[in-house]
């Protein structure tokens, strides 16, 4: 059996030396804060809104953040974007930007 350590040191190196990135036409990288705006808890965890949540952070960050002159925090923007949820799902926000 394998350390921790060093399975993760042969992981890198076999990582760096073998694998390939698949190709993407487009990628993104998005910085998510979730100390300063909704914060996932376990009900909704439960009830499946962290999809939602996720969607949302993401549509902030993409769509919203610089991008007005006007300053909308993001615990505002997902207060008012909540009651169009349907819209907000994960993979309907990344359709949307890729």
């Amino acid at each position: 059996m394998l350390g921790k350590t060093h399975y993760g040191i042969d992981l890198s190196h076999y990582l760096l030396q073998q694998w390939q990135p698949p190709f993407f036409s487009k990628t993104i990288s998005i910085f998510l804060d979730f100390n300063n705006s909704l914060q996932i808890t376990d009900e909704e965890i439960i009830n499946d809104a962290s999809d939602v949540i996720l969607g949302l952070q993401i549509a902030y960050q993409y769509y919203v953040s610089n991008n007005y002159t006007i300053s909308i925090s993001v615990s505002a923007f997902c207060e008012r974007a909540m009651k169009y949820s349907g819209f907000f799902k994960l993979y309907k926000v990344l359709q949307a930007i890729i």
